[in-house]
């Protein structure tokens, strides 16, 4: 089996295929990129970093609602490993050039 295409998603990305007033033009685009998450062939990841950073006012909870389904619907719980781990493999790897760098996505959510 070949790997599959990672696309790495951003805040902008979920807030655009979220927003209910272009819902109807983004819904054919949101469902090929679904299928495409569903055949394996498309990993899209997330960065916890930006999902940390949503607006917590209960005015924002429809639209922050809006962007974790879409963001389920194609990352699942694909993410970009945190920003500690990556520092941390780039300090060693530094210190010591024939260490591993670790894989840049978890299939975990962190």
């Amino acid at each position: 089996m070949t790997k599959p295409l990672v696309i790495y998603l951003n805040s902008s990305d979920f807030s655009v295929m979220s927003d209910p007033r272009g819902a109807s033009a983004l819904e054919t685009t949101r469902r090929r990129r679904t299928a495409w998450a569903e055949s394996g062939a498309v990993q899209f990841v997330f960065s916890g970093i930006l999902m940390e950073m949503s607006p917590t006012a209960a005015a924002f909870a429809p639209a922050a609602a809006a962007r974790a389904d879409v963001m389920i619907d194609l990352c699942r719980r694909n993410a970009l490993i945190s920003i500690d781990r990556l520092i941390g493999a780039e300090l060693d790897h530094l210190h010591d050039p024939s260490a591993l760098m670790p894989a840049t996505v978890s299939p975990g959510g962190h």
